[in-house]
């Protein structure tokens, strides 16, 4: 093995570890004990977003650098050693009752590691998404920081987790770790659910099992994508839209849920939003659905159930409250890009941001699509909905449509009751008209397509109250289904083995520097791309652009209101 690839192997442990003992230490604040390996997995993802949330908060007042670092890794530490032998013994019941799938996680994750030394090939990489991070890791919060350049005002959550891992090593080539790490999970979760699929006997996790097992087909095809290895949040809303789901799913099926499990899964999904708004609409039902189902399924007065419904919201308020703080003071916008509840600030943006975003992806009103058909088919084409990219799922939508035809009446005629309610099909179709609506790109759908065919197939396949050994059919048909589609990339990718031997080279930037008539001077790139130029650098320096305080970067910045006095289309 190569030596770069043992270096993403000891990172992804080290922040594997890292984010797992977050989450153990919030399970050993808030409770209850552990009591298997599912918790485990939710812990994992509870780290997660409690980095984030820390983040978030440490940002405002400090850089990203080592200091935030060392204090996060050290949370961590004080994770495990305060979770005692709990999590330690139910990770060795797990690995030693389901060795096959310890070989598969082994070896998928040697191959992963390979993938994993693949550089950045996504244009916006060096554009802004590098740029970033390099501005998190430089300076606290930064005022006014969308009239720099617009897409660098978005509140993006996603970028302090890619600043934490940009250390060591991986000091400017976070990439190589910030996506992979997410993959590697959610490729173990479903490898060791295939594994326990196979198993001749049933719990009240067959349904989540299910889940995950069908997620091993778009996590891998992802994997032999450019979103891996490219810096992008929307492979960060990809890959944590499938979690919530699962999660969602695990919570509906589960016969006896607990108020922890749902106020867990609602601080995710609150999270989620802050990760990229593209993620709100898929966030926001998971949580709704997955409040509904509980009060439903727990029987509770009208009182109960608006107290727990208040409880969600304050929990989601958490990371939510923080994030529209950031947003106002990196826009001026607290909903940025919207120009909804603008602040009376110096550094508000001038530019007209959701002008910016839609206009490349500007469509003609609904109705026309009757009166115009084959406008809108072109639009489509251009978009990419006709992309193999959409056409996967939409072949697995195909299959999910035809057990769920199938299977349900079936299951009607017999008396047999499913395990997860169709409510659970809200979250994918009220995501698909949010973001179609909003950014019609598929690649701002995120899992939205993946999500609503791998629910038909487990709403088709799950059963309530199989016993041992029942089942075990539908079971190995989602293990075969699963296992079938994960390994259409393999054969059709030509180098499923990529032929690196270390971490794959990036090219610079060609950066001028330009003096504005405030006397700011910028960098601006040849190429449109700044990467790790030395800040400030844009592609498009507004004329009006000055620093707030001309002695401290850090300041932020502003238009001149003389140059413009309300939002700017820009040209």
């Amino acid at each position: 093995m190569v030596e770069d690839q043992q270096l993403i192997l000891s990172a992804w442990a080290l922040l594997a570890a890292t984010l797992l003992g977050l989450g153990l230490l919030e399970r050993r604040i808030f409770g209850p004990a552990f009591d298997g390996a599912r918790d485990v997995w939710l812990a994992f993802w509870m780290g997660w977003g409690m980095l984030i949330g820390i983040l978030q908060v440490w940002h405002l007042f400090l850089p990203v650098d080592d200091t935030a670092r060392i204090a996060l890794m050290a949370l961590g530490g004080i994770g495990w050693l305060v979770a005692g032998f709990a999590p330690w013994r139910i990770l060795g019941r797990t690995l030693r009752t389901n060795a096959i799938g310890l070989i598969a996680v082994l070896l998928c994750t040697w191959w992963l590691s390979n993938r994993a030394l693949a550089g950045p090939t996504f244009g916006d990489t060096g554009l802004y998404l590098v740029p970033a991070v390099h501005w998190v890791e430089k300076f606290p919060i930064v005022p006014g920081l969308a009239n720099l350049y617009v897409p660098l005002g978005h509140n993006v959550s996603y970028f302090l987790y890619a600043a934490f891992v940009d250390a060591g090593p991986f000091a400017g080539r976070f990439y190589h770790l910030v996506n992979s790490m997410l993959v590697l999970a959610i490729l173990a979760r479903g490898l060791f659910a295939c594994a326990r699929l196979l198993r001749r006997r049933a719990d009240d996790g067959v349904a989540g099992d299910m889940f995950y097992a069908l997620a091993l087909v778009p996590v891998v095809d992802l994997a032999f994508s450019l979103y891996m290895g490219s810096p992008m949040p929307d492979t960060a809303v990809f890959l944590f839209g499938l979690v919530l789901a699962g999660e969602l799913v695990e919570l509906a099926a589960t016969r006896a849920a607990t108020r922890a499990f749902l106020l867990r899964l609602v601080f995710l999904a609150a999270v989620g939003i802050t990760v990229k708004l593209s993620l709100a609409a898929t966030a926001l039902t998971v949580a709704a659905t997955a409040a509904l189902i509980w009060v439903w399924r727990s029987s509770a007065t009208a009182g109960e159930g608006v107290r727990v419904m208040l409880v969600c919201a304050l929990v989601g308020l958490v990371p939510t409250g923080v994030w529209l703080v950031r947003s106002g003071v990196m826009s001026g916008l607290p909903f940025y890009p919207a120009q909804v509840l603008p602040l009376p600030v110096d550094w508000i943006a001038r530019v007209d941001a959701t002008e910016w975003v839609q206009r490349p992806m500007a469509m003609a009103p609904l109705l026309t699509i009757f009166s115009d058909p084959a406008w809108w088919r072109t639009r489509l084409e251009s978009l990419g909905w006709f992309e193999p990219d959409v056409m996967r799922p939409l072949a697995m939508i195909a299959i999910g449509v035809a057990v769920f035809v199938i299977a349900k009446p079936l299951q009607m005629l017999r008396g047999r009751a499913g395990a997860v309610p169709l409510l659970v099909l809200v979250v994918p179709i009220v995501s698909f008209f949010f973001s179609f609506v909003n950014t019609p790109m598929p690649r701002y759908q995120g899992a939205t397509l993946w999500i609503f065919a791998i629910d038909l197939l487990v709403i088709g396949f799950a059963l309530k109250s199989d016993g041992a050994g029942e089942g075990l059919r539908r079971r190995v048909a989602v293990v075969m289904i699963a296992l079938a589609g994960a390994s259409l990339p393999v054969w059709r990718d030509p180098s499923p083995w990529l032929p690196l031997r270390e971490f794959e080279i990036t090219s610079g930037p060609v950066v001028h520097e330009q003096r504005l008539a405030s006397g700011l001077v910028v960098g601006v790139p040849e190429n449109q791309v700044c990467w790790w130029a030395p800040l400030p650098c844009t592609p498009e320096p507004h004329p009006g652009l000055e620093l707030r305080d001309p002695s401290d970067l850090a300041a932020g910045f502003r238009i001149q209101l003389r140059d413009s006095m309300g939002p700017v289309v820009p040209q």
